[in-house]
């Protein structure tokens, strides 16, 4: 906690440091849970591959603490200290930039713990497509060879 307060010393917040380290502390764990949870939906789905990004939660969630951040720069700018200096603008745009970044992390995490499920869902639905291509070569095949019966 004292390295975050640190942080926002060398950019220049002299006010209120522990509400900033609070609100973005929280937006910073909720888009990382934000991209485990997203994760953790995909890898227990039926999909192989992982569904639209506008479509998950972590994009979802992301979109939510990005609209937190901003409505709580904006606050903290206009009603509790009244200034904004460039490297507020700094520190602010970079911990949005933040947000995306962990929640990929926090998706990457959930994939390489679960891999080998990931793997297995993919190794069955290869045997699924293989056993119903399998089906249809024979199914075709006895097809065929009706047909030259019938032509006998």
């Amino acid at each position: 906690m004292d390295s975050f307060t640190d942080i926002l010393v060398a950019f220049g917040f002299k006010e209120m440091r522990d509400w900033i380290v609070a609100i973005c502390s929280f937006m910073f764990v909720m888009s990382f849970l934000g991209g485990m949870v997203s994760a953790l939906f995909v890898i227990n789905s039926k999909l192989l591959r992982p569904p639209k990004l506008t479509t998950t939660i972590s994009f979802r969630m992301f979109i939510l603490s990005e609209i937190i951040l901003i409505f709580s720069a904006l606050y903290y700018h206009t009603f509790m200290i009244g200034k904004v200096s460039p490297a507020h603008v700094i520190y602010w745009v970079a911990a949005a930039m933040m947000m995306p970044l962990l929640a990929i992390i926090g998706a990457q995490i959930m994939y390489i713990i679960f891999s080998g499920k990931m793997n297995a869902k993919k190794k069955a639905a290869r045997d699924k497509a293989r056993k119903i291509r399998n089906e249809r070569t024979t199914t075709m095949e006895d097809a065929h060879s009706k047909v030259a019966k019938g032509k006998k």
